[in-house]
């Protein structure tokens, strides 16, 4: 049985004519993170979620987050 992945990163696919050079990632979300992430596009008025998610992400970065380490079992 193949692990649940919550991120994956194809690198296959980072030269598409639509994106150029620019790396393609997809990752899965649950529905109620989606709609937040919707939610949030409309409110400050991103043309696409793509936009939206974008800027979510640099912000969190820009934050310095350094999560928690789960300990070893």
């Amino acid at each position: 049985m193949i692990p649940y992945i919550d991120v994956i990163y194809i690198d296959s696919m980072a030269t598409t004519r639509r994106t150029g050079d620019k790396p393609i990632l997809n990752f899965v979300l649950e529905p109620a993170l989606l709609r937040r992430i919707e939610d949030y596009r409309f409110k400050h008025r991103f043309a696409t979620r793509s936009a939206a998610v974008k800027f979510l992400i640099d912000h969190a970065l820009r934050q310095n987050p350094n999560p928690k380490k789960k300990e070893d079992k």
